[in-house]
């Protein structure tokens, strides 16, 4: 009895904390960037270049811990502590988020059928240029769905799917970029850490088993009469 009063204890205590830390997680989504126009040597930004038609990978990552939701229910605009990573097949660059974008399709004049989410960053320190700025698009296959902030890489994935990707290097103290990138950009659906609700969920299940094994009486052998 004492050892399942122990395993019941440590069930519920690796739950409790494995549900804390996937809470405290922040937003990590993968996607995938299929190039449809280039310009520049971008071996400076990849170790190689970079033509139509190539794949590069990418994740964006952000913690959306105290981050208020937008008071027009329209139109969000957020600046989480964040990072979009970009890969080609030798080497990449990590750039800081300056701003998401979340607008319901009600917003348009014209409606175009979907939601938009959009990370974008721009920065005046990469070394060799006077600014770097990208964008990452994801359009929603459905529309209506608010301005808020997703709050889960679950809740990414289940609302936005694929849209346009762009990305620009200006020289120093120069007006046209040295380097432009098109592509469009696809998010990769792969296995995601349990939301806290379906650990404790499972947590529950486990202990209704292990109290009603307890509570179960041992089946006596049957011994034939004489």
């Amino acid at each position: 009895m004492e050892k399942r009063r122990l395993l019941l204890g440590v069930v519920l205590l690796v739950l409790l904390a494995f549900s804390g830390r996937a809470a405290a997680d922040p937003v990590r989504a993968d996607f995938r960037i299929t190039v449809t126009m280039a310009h520049g040597d971008f071996e400076t930004f990849f170790f190689a270049p970079i033509r139509p038609g190539d794949v590069l990978q990418g994740t964006l990552s952000y913690d959306p811990t105290r981050v208020p939701d937008s008071p027009d229910p329209l139109v969000g605009r957020y600046n989480p502590p964040g990072e979009l990573t970009l890969f080609g097949a030798l080497g990449g660059i990590a750039l800081p988020l300056s701003q998401v974008s979340v607008v319901d399709d009600r917003f348009d004049e014209l409606p175009d059928g979907h939601d938009h989410f959009e990370a974008s960053v721009g920065i005046t320190t990469y070394p060799g240029f006077g600014f770097l700025e990208a964008s990452l698009g994801l359009d929603s296959p459905a529309a209506g769905g608010g301005s808020k902030l997703p709050r889960s890489t679950t809740e990414l994935l289940a609302r936005f799917d694929q849209g346009p990707f762009s990305f620009f290097a200006f020289p120093p103290d120069e007006d046209d970029p040295s380097h432009v990138l098109f592509g469009q950009a696809s998010l990769i659906r792969t296995a995601q850490t349990p939301e806290p609700a379906s650990l404790l969920l499972l947590g529950s299940g486990v202990c209704t088993l292990i109290i009603r094994r307890r509570k179960t009486p041992a089946t006596q052998p049957h011994v034939p009469s004489p």
